[in-house]
């Protein structure tokens, strides 16, 4: 009538590709339309359940063995992050604070474990929860590393570090805020 003979040709092609959507002939979920009248037919999938990649299992092997590394990582950060203070700076003031210095210890270790943990592409949320936890532990329990084996510690670190650990803290114990709580 007047509305279609007042229609653009821009409106009739429009219909046109809106009937044929509509007739069914083709499922609009598996056909591309691409311009006026070009369409590509999407194939089904065959077997429509999950498929398992290949070594898909090796992965799930590795995400625990991936966990034990970031923890090995944070502990590896704190000791290399402990050895590269002493010996760059010296050993803390007698009189410094067991706050400051415990504060010191996390950021540097957490620092040290990021930048490791980047090289080694363990960048997941679980696996930086790992390397945190294992630089928590190894600031709260290395001490016990100076009352078991004092002449290593000794060598690596200072020996007046040890001997002022080991006459500070317990063995067998953990090291919060300047107290020795024993386990």
């Amino acid at each position: 009538m007047f509305a279609e003979a007042v229609a653009s040709p821009g409106h009739a092609d429009f219909a046109r590709r809106v009937a044929r959507i509509n007739s069914g002939a083709a499922s609009s979920k598996r056909t591309l339309f691409v311009g006026m009248d070009e369409s590509y037919v999407i194939p089904l999938k065959q077997g429509r359940g999950k498929k398992v990649a290949d070594g898909s299992s090796l992965r799930n092997a590795m995400a625990p063995l991936s966990l034990i590394l970031a923890f090995g990582i944070g502990v590896l950060a704190h000791g290399l992050a402990l050895v590269a203070r002493f010996h760059a700076i010296g050993l803390p003031k007698i009189k410094a604070s067991p706050d400051v210095e415990m504060l010191t210890q996390f950021v540097l270790g957490f620092l040290l474990a990021l930048m490791c943990a980047k090289a080694l592409r363990l960048r997941g949320p679980s696996q930086q929860l790992a390397r945190s936890l294992g630089v928590v532990a190894a600031v709260l329990l290395a001490h016990n590393l100076a009352h078991a084996y004092p002449e290593e510690v000794g060598r690596v670190l200072s020996p007046l570090w040890v001997a002022d650990v080991v006459t500070a803290t317990k063995p067998h114990s953990l090291l919060f805020r300047g107290l020795s709580f024993p386990f």
